[in-house]
């Protein structure tokens, strides 16, 4: 598997568009008015400014953290992202965590949040950070084993801000 991490960019704009209508047709259906909102802002020319203002932690929205957005190319298509929030809120102590990666359904089953991760730990290493949380549903046990694969250690299961069953791995740097 030849997966690369990336920062967002404009060449692979119309592959990350199509990402998102993965997910608008295929995934959770809860979540696809949060994917449709998402898919609009593409549109606009600011896109890529507030994606940097993200990575920067300048103009953020209130209760936001700054937090560094890659995507996950394979054979020149976004197959899927990963986050790393470089500060833990309380609400992403609850839900969240320092890190969440996602999938595009239509390529999930193949190991790629696994190597998202294992790419992803060394980049956060050189920012000085020695641990990272990880939080998941406890049904998850896709996302569960990407952190196991990448030496998450489940700290506990408990209920989150949201009264969900959460599991919540750290992984040392």
């Amino acid at each position: 598997m030849k997966l690369k991490l990336i920062l967002p960019n404009k060449k692979y704009l119309k592959s990350w568009q199509n990402y998102l209508r993965d997910f608008i047709m295929r995934g959770n259906p809860e979540d696809r008015t949060s994917y449709e909102k998402h898919l609009a802002s593409t549109q606009k020319p600011k896109y890529f400014t507030w994606l940097a203002w993200d990575r920067t932690g300048k103009n953020l929205e209130k209760g936001m953290v700054q937090q560094t957005n890659y995507w996950a190319i394979v054979n020149d298509q976004v197959v899927g992202k990963t986050s790393f929030r470089h500060k833990l809120n309380k609400s992403l102590r609850s839900q969240g965590g320092n890190i969440g990666y996602h999938i595009r359904p239509s390529k999930q089953g193949k190991g790629y949040a696994t190597e998202m991760l294992k790419q992803l730990l060394p980049k956060v290493r050189k920012l000085g950070y020695k641990k990272v949380l990880i939080t998941c549903d406890e049904n998850n046990f896709g996302s569960r084993k990407v952190a196991e694969n990448n030496n998450g250690r489940l700290e506990k299961i408990a209920l989150d801000n949201q009264s969900r069953s959460t599991c919540y791995y750290w992984i040392e740097l």
